[in-house]
């Protein structure tokens, strides 16, 4: 794997998590954030 695929990967992984994180803020405690 050259450096770009592996740059990719993390950055698509980092996403993932990102909006798992938020789908479940926002369906666990909606009065949360505001």
């Amino acid at each position: 794997m050259n450096t770009l695929a592996v740059v990719l990967t993390c950055v698509d992984i980092v996403v993932c998590i990102a909006l798992i994180i938020l789908v479940m803020s926002q369906e666990g405690n909606d009065q949360g954030m505001g």
